[in-house]
């Protein structure tokens, strides 16, 4: 097989930015092309909105299924007790890379597009408590920081390298006090989308 050199492979990956099923494709192709398009494919996932949940949904389905392997055996056991049963997908060997670390950018747009398509019926308490174990696993895997940022030691790493951020006050979760540390944080946020928030928080 012919070898491209790194450039070409970049060229080729900006062409098929946004077409999911063919980074999908490249990612299989070597470890070189993998290099490449892997950032690609989480950046795809990274700016999911509500207008692609209907695309591609075979792909995304086995996409979340790669990140749900990742979860830790606490977490596992967590959702086990509480009847949530993830769908089976076993890599066959050590990843080649550690995936987490390529996310530039977080929405809960993707995040609650998984929840969705592993929990079919209705329960909110199932469906927050996997979407709390997600983001646990994203936090986790990014680089060690000095940085404290409540329960989440790797947090402030995770944050700095953002360029958006999608933050819902639904539920009182997110306070002023989460503002002022995010501020304290992110360097590099260009788009940030607010929901939800229909007066000052009191906390």
């Amino acid at each position: 097989m012919v070898q491209l050199n790194a450039d070409v492979i970049l060229l080729i990956m900006l062409e098929l930015q946004d077409d999911l099923s063919s980074l999908h494709s490249c990612v299989l192709v070597s470890r070189s092309w993998s290099q490449v398009a892997v950032p690609f494919l989480w950046k795809y996932f990274s700016c999911i909105n509500g207008f692609t949940y209907n695309r591609d949904r075979e792909s995304r389905i086995k996409l979340y299924k790669v990140i749900a392997n990742f979860l830790p055996i606490e977490s596992e056991n967590l959702l086990i007790k509480s009847n949530i049963i993830l769908p089976s997908y076993k890599l066959p060997r050590k990843p080649t890379f550690e995936y987490m670390n390529y996310f530039t950018q977080i929405t809960p747009y993707w995040i609650r597009d998984m929840v969705q398509l592993f929990i079919k019926e209705d329960s909110i308490y199932k469906k927050n408590l996997l979407e709390v174990q997600i983001y646990n696993l994203i936090f986790k895997n990014c680089k060690n920081t000095d940085i404290k940022f409540y329960k989440f030691p790797s947090v402030g790493s995770f944050f700095l390298n953002l360029q958006s951020l999608g933050i819902s006050f639904e539920n009182n979760i997110v306070t002023s006090k989460t503002l002022l540390e995010l501020s304290t944080i992110c360097q590099n946020i260009k788009i940030l989308e607010i929901n939800s928030c229909n007066e000052d928080s009191k906390t």
